[in-house]
């Protein structure tokens, strides 16, 4: 809150008094004659000093003007008082109540009373709008500001650009009223006259600088006239742009000359102006008029770029896909193609990074730096592909000599390989000096600090077809060495085959070994393997030393070949199989190794299972069911580790068993939690279902069916039947009422504004008794509606709308309307209930008291279910019976009964939902029974599961899938949630 600066201790203050000025600056004129009329003048136009000056001079010049010059004065007098009255009123809205609004508007009023105050008077006044405009113009600005970014981020540009002018007269009367003197001002108005005959350029051509949809399709085929006139505009528009810019440099300018000469102290018309150009430092966002054109700008430029660049990559696309299947005649035009669009480009960009301005210190400025940083790394790739694009004829003419070279290779002698191979080295050798000039062009991109998007080299696809060409070639004269040295190596493989085979067996007996057919089960016996081992190191060494003989002849002739890959295969093989040689020794050490160390594992797995399934038995004392299974699971997970090591390291059977256990207690007692967190929902999701709250109710049961399962795997057929009766209404008033959730939610809803709004303008025509004005008012309002009803059938509002219209066009007849609409309605009462309802529902919103028709909706809504009707005697009883002979079966404790007793109390529920002693014996007996989910599967089971589980993670889904179907037969494994869930994965992936 800016206030005026108090001097010495008190408020400035002006004290009018009534004196005689001179009427000229000389000295006055004595032969000057002055008559009343020239007061009356003065006092008029409210120039109240030199009015009393002439009152004065008229009463010395003939004494009978005394007394109506004192009445004159004392009228003068009068206005003083006035005026000192609003200077009392605006020191204490200053000071006091600190609204700068109010005090910009008694300155105002001073100024209106008195044309001419005294010097003391100008200056006091002056100095209190100064203060009062800082604060109000700053908010005026900073809300032109912000508005206007808003319009720069919804792309309003035009919008944004008369916004920021409303800017320019911030501040200009006190700079105006100023005496700064010529160096600063006189650049000052010279800037402002430029600035808004540039500004009234940029709004009277402003639709001709966009690039319209049809030049656009013209530049999308080729560039030619449409890209020359195009870049004639942007290159209009930038230089407008650049005259605004360079404008605002001289505001920030003269502004820093003012403050070199008042301490610091900036000029706010200046400062404002800089910032409305250019934009504030003190905000991330870019903004300004300058900004604003750059993105108007730039809306264009990069359509024009995007169609550019997509005629190119579909030239380098086909170019590169018909050299890649060698029609090199094809690929050189589109590779020219492809060369012409990047000029293009190049062009374009170059000029775009006109409005580029470098700082004092050779820095790019701030909002270059954000053009620079959206356009340079376009700029540069376009520049260098249009480098590269060259190159390609060359590459075409060297896949056509290699065409040559490897029809004669196919068709030649064994004595003309020599000299084919020669031809080859030349042609490829010739390639290599242009393959390293592209490494280090693109070692060069990479390299620039400027560019972000480095992984666009400059080589496009010139230095990969270059070393595709190179490596042909010398594929090609390894291929000519090949056919010369094609040797038989079958003997070591068909040994080195046969002790693989050894080797894998040891290593099964380690790794594992499937006993059970059918289960992808594996059982672990490491000591079997080291009978064997150390037979096969000794056959190995003897292997060795007839293998190095046939290295030792190919490594020569390898050495011959320039890139002798393709000899590789030969060697490969042989090496391989001295590396095996070599390595047999190390995999027997360390298969010994594994086997310790399985037995190591299963140990710690084993304890670590141990100390799990304690947590699990405390975190099931202190109730934390979840804590607990989650302990049970791990623990089951550890002891199947261990036992995937070691099959000998516990039993199965009384790990299941002990396992088995701690699961039921677990269930069990969480499944009391359950029953009562889900009777509290249900009795929650009734209550909201009487109320009509349907959404509610719905919600509330399903966080009952959550919680539900997560203890039992059975229907609760009692949450089920509200769930029921809830969708149920929830289904019929589907489609009546719009919801923002729909996606026409913006297109029903102006729509439906639109219908009302005419609706109401023909109401108004009605009763201005103009008849055409308001049929024609009503038409359009139906057009409207049927358009919702086109989207939304059964839309409420549309449909009342109509009615409502027709009752408007024609009231003396509509009540036979209605009645035959209602006859209508309720003839669809017995075969079209809902269709019958939503008829009734909309009648009934015109006329609800009509003749029977809120007991025909009420019928309806016991039919539909959206609403219970009251149970008769009969059904009552009937449930009463049912809950008497399940609490018989409760009261006998025979647990084999409760399944069929608890079916019993949940018929009696659905006949009477009220019958609470119902409700509360079906979960004392679904207490006594427990839960039904399984925490962990068996030992078995969980080694099957996860290996089923393996196989879905590697994409197996079939082979996964025939696994969770044994798995599925057992009914126990049914109820374990993540058996469910993959069983769900692998039928979606299968598409069953």
């Amino acid at each position: 809150m800016y206030r005026f600066t108090i001097r010495a201790g008190a408020l400035f203050f002006i004290i009018l008094t009534l004196v005689s000025l001179p009427l000229t600056g000389g000295g006055r004129k004595e032969e000057t004659t002055y008559t009343m009329a020239d007061a009356d003048r003065l006092i008029e136009e409210r120039n109240y000093n030199e009015a009393i000056a002439v009152l004065i001079a008229l009463s010395k010049q003939d004494p009978e003007y005394f007394e109506q010059a004192q009445d004159k004065i004392r009228q003068i007098k009068k206005y003083r008082d006035s005026y000192n009255d609003i200077y009392d009123e605006l020191i204490r809205v200053l000071f006091e109540e600190e609204d700068y609004e109010k005090a910009l508007a008694l300155i105002k009023d001073l100024d209106n009373l008195d044309s001419n105050p005294n010097d003391a008077t100008r200056v006091a006044i002056r100095d209190a709008r100064i203060s009062a405009e800082l604060v109000y113009y700053r908010k005026i600005f900073n809300e032109i500001m912000d508005q206007a970014l808003v319009y720069l981020g919804e792309g309003s540009y035009f919008q944004a650009l008369k916004l920021y002018e409303t800017g320019f007269e911030l501040f200009r009367q006190t700079f105006d009223e100023s005496n700064y003197g010529s160096l600063i001002k006189d650049p000052v108005y010279r800037a402002y006259d430029e600035l808004t005959a540039v500004l009234a350029r940029v709004e009277e051509d402003w639709d001709s600088f966009a690039l319209s949809d049809e030049q656009l399709a013209l530049l999308s085929r080729d560039g030619g006239k449409a890209l020359a006139g195009f870049m004639n505009r942007v290159s209009d528009l930038e230089e407008l742009r650049n005259r605004i810019y360079r404008i605002s440099a001289v505001y920030d300018r003269q502004n820093r000359l003012v403050m070199e000469g008042n301490q610091g102290v900036e000029d706010f018309h200046l400062s404002f102006m800089n910032r409305l150009l250019a934009g504030r430092l003190t905000v991330d966002s870019y903004e300004g008029i300058t900004v604003a054109l750059d993105y108007y700008l730039e809306d264009s430029l990069d359509r024009a770029v995007a169609v550019i660049e997509s005629r190119e990559d579909s030239a380098l696309t086909m170019a590169s896909s018909e050299y890649d299947q060698a029609s090199w005649a094809s690929s050189r035009n589109n590779f020219d193609r492809a060369s012409l669009s990047t000029g293009e480009l190049n062009d374009l960009l170059t000029l775009s990074l006109n409005r580029v301005y470098l700082e004092g210190d050779g820095s790019i400025d701030r909002l270059g730096k954000r053009i620079t940083d959206k356009y340079y790394d376009s700029y540069r790739l376009a520049r260098e592909k249009s480098d590269q694009y060259g190159i390609y004829g060359n590459l075409i003419d060297g896949q056509v000599s290699l065409d040559a070279y490897e029809l004669a290779f196919r068709n030649g002698t064994r004595q003309e390989y020599p000299g084919q191979r020669n031809s080859v080295l030349d042609r490829w050798n010739g390639l290599l000096p242009q393959k390293e000039d592209l490494a280090r062009a693109d070692e060069k991109w990479m390299s620039d600090p400027l560019l972000r998007n480095r992984e666009n080299g400059p080589q496009v696809k010139s230095l990969d077809y270059t070393n595709a060409l190179i490596e042909r070639g010398q594929i090609l004269e390894t291929d000519i060495v090949v056919a010369m040295a094609d040797r038989d190596i079958t003997v070591p493989e068909a040994l080195l085959e046969e002790y693989e085979k050894r080797l894998a067996l040891d290593k099964e007996y380690i790794s594992g070994i499937n006993e059970q057919e059918g289960e992808d089960l594996l059982f672990r016996y490491p000591q079997r393997a080291l009978a064997d081992l150390a037979l096969l190191d000794d056959q190995m060494n003897t292997l060795t030393s007839s293998a190095d003989d046939y290295r030792s002849t190919y490594e020569d002739e390898q050495t011959r070949v320039t890139q002798g890959v393709r000899l590789d295969p030969y060697l490969e093989r042989i090496n391989r199989l001295l590396v095996r040689s070599s390595t047999f020794g190390q995999e027997i050490a360390l298969l010994k190794e594994d086997g310790e160390n399985f037995v190591y594992l299963a140990q710690r797995d084993y304890n670590a299972g141990d100390f799990r399934y304690a947590q699990a038995e405390r975190q099931l004392g202190n109730s934390n069911f979840q804590q607990a299974r989650d302990e049970l699971s791990l623990a089951q997970q550890l002891y199947v580790s261990a036992l995937s090591y070691d099959e000998d390291s516990l039993s199965r059977d009384e790990l299941d068993r002990r396992i088995a256990s701690l699961q039921a207690r677990i269930v069990d007692e969480e499944n009391k939690k359950v029953i009562r967190e889900v009777r509290e929902l249900i009795n929650q999701g009734k209550n909201l279902y009487f109320q009509g709250l349907y959404a509610q109710s719905e919600s509330r049961l399903i966080q009952a069916e959550n919680k539900w399962y997560s203890t039992n795997t059975e229907e609760n057929t009692e949450l089920a039947y509200w769930m029921s009766l809830v969708r149920t209404a929830l289904s019929v008033e589907s489609g009546r009422y719009l919801e923002e959730s729909n996606p026409l939610y913006n297109e029903i809803s102006q729509l439906l504004n639109l219908a009302w709004k005419n609706y109401q303008q023909g109401q108004n025509f009605l009763r201005d008794n103009r008849r055409v004005e308001s049929i024609q008012s009503f038409n359009r309002a139906d057009e409207f509606l049927n358009q919702v009803l086109i989207l939304m059938p059964l839309n409420q509002n549309a449909s009342v709308l109509k009615l409502r219209i027709l009752k408007a066009v024609d009231e003396d007849n509509f009540s036979v309307t209605f009645a035959d609409k209602y006859r209508g309605a309720l003839q669809k009462m017995d075969f079209q209930k809902e269709q019958a309802y939503i008829e009734l529902k909309d009648l009934a919103e015109i006329n609800p008291d009509y003749s029977n028709i809120q007991r025909n909706i009420l019928t309806l809504e016991y039919d539909l279910g959206i609403k219970i009707p009251p149970p008769d005697p009969a059904v009552l009883r009937k449930s009463n019976q049912l809950y008497a002979s399940a609490k018989a079966v409760f009261d006998s404790g025979n647990l084999n009964l409760f399944a069929g007793a608890i079916e019993q109390l949940s018929e009696a529920i659905k006949l009477n939902p009220n019958n609470s002693a119902a409700s509360e014996l079906i979960d004392q007996m679904r207490l006594y029974e427990g839960g039904q989910t399984t925490v962990v599967l068996s030992s078995a089971s969980l080694s099957i599961y996860q290996s089923a589980e393996e196989k879905f993670v590697a994409g197996d889904y079939v082979s996964a899938y025939r696994i969770i179907q044994d798995l599925w037969k057992d009914k126990a494994n049914q109820a374990y949630p993540p058996l469910q869930e993959l069983k769900r994965r692998i039928e979606a992936s299968l598409g069953l």
